[in-house]
């Protein structure tokens, strides 16, 4: 009986530090707090297994974290030693090559840095699913806030604030010609054709486009503004996102997407590929040509993600009937 007692005292103990270490955060995160992941977490702080676990998991990201550091003092070095390497040849003999070596050096170290972020999400997402299987309620929000996946228009016209862009893939899907456009690239009684995606027979078949982390403090709107804007793709997805830059086939985040349904009058569906083409060369609506909105998905595809964009057998197929 002493020890139950004992045990539950040091469970309201641990309960309290932990209420008070919440109260510490930022409004934003005490909300993703509740009682109950609190009194979890404090109930998990009895079993001293879960104090080991932490402990292989912390020195598993320290390690990790001084690989990343590595990486980046290394392309750094790099990058010094080619512009010291530029700056002692005479003007003349520079050749092109190595000037767009030397001015490409910031976009390169973006994308390490991207990388480098991504990587340690992994990091964390890994944590969480260890922490998971060892009985810790971890909510997901701790890890990651709102992701938006567009395969569409969302690539290049962005009209909202993000926290960080990412080129990558989700599963399971195709990306395809579709959907009729009466408000965008097309108008009623003549419509343009935009993408929508359909359900794949091959789990492992790849839709490429761009996720984007929304801002915590501007989800709620910024959602609602794209509720506005999709409005003709009425079905949401939360589905699993892998970006480019990470080499394993691990998802990072969950990503939310916006679909267009099968039935109803907008969804043209599967029709001839030159009749798709025609369609698309003569559409125009308040957004533009249908044709530019073709022309700039496929140098996505193209320009950003490089030879993987050959996989997308019918996006090049109207691409090359439009533009012959």
């Amino acid at each position: 009986m002493k020890n139950a007692e004992e045990l539950q005292q040091k469970l309201y103990f641990l309960l309290e530090q932990l209420q008070e270490m919440a109260r510490q955060l930022p409004l934003q995160y005490q909300q993703r707090m509740p009682y109950e992941l609190l009194s979890g977490l404090a109930n998990c702080l009895l079993n001293e297994t879960i104090f080991k676990i932490v402990e292989g998991l912390t020195e598993i990201q320290q390690v990790t974290e001084k690989q990343l550091l590595q990486q980046r003092l290394k392309l750094l070095h790099r990058h010094r030693a080619e512009k010291e390497a530029l700056a002692k040849k005479t003007p003349d003999s520079v050749t092109e090559a190595e000037k767009m070596q030397v001015a490409n050096h910031p976009v390169e170290l973006k994308q390490a840095d991207m990388n480098l972020i991504l990587q340690l999400d992994q990091v964390v997402a890994d944590q969480q699913g260890t922490l998971e299987k060892a009985g810790v309620p971890v909510s997901l929000s701790l890890v990651s806030v709102m992701w938006v996946f567009g395969y569409g228009s969302l690539i290049w016209k962005v009209d909202f604030p993000y926290e960080r862009r990412v080129i990558g893939y989700i599963k399971g899907y195709v990306r395809r010609f579709w959907q009729a456009s009466i408000d965008h690239r097309g108008v009623p009684g003549k419509p343009g054709r935009v993408v929508t995606l359909i359900p794949s027979n091959d789990p492992e078949d790849k839709v490429w486009g761009v996720a984007y982390e929304l801002p915590e403090d501007q989800v709620d709107q910024i959602k609602d503004r794209l509720d506005e804007r999709e409005k003709r793709y009425q079905t949401n997805l939360n589905v699993p996102f892998y970006p480019k830059q990470i080499s394993s086939n691990k998802s990072s985040v969950l990503v939310h997407v916006y679909v267009a349904p099968t039935i109803g009058p907008l969804f043209l569906g599967e029709t001839d590929a030159v009749a798709m083409a025609e369609q698309i060369k003569s559409a125009r609506g308040p957004s533009g040509d249908n044709l530019d909105y073709l022309a700039k998905l496929f140098e996505f595809m193209r320009d950003e993600v490089g030879s993987d964009a050959e996989e997308d057998t019918h996006l090049t197929m109207l691409f090359r009937l439009c533009f012959p």
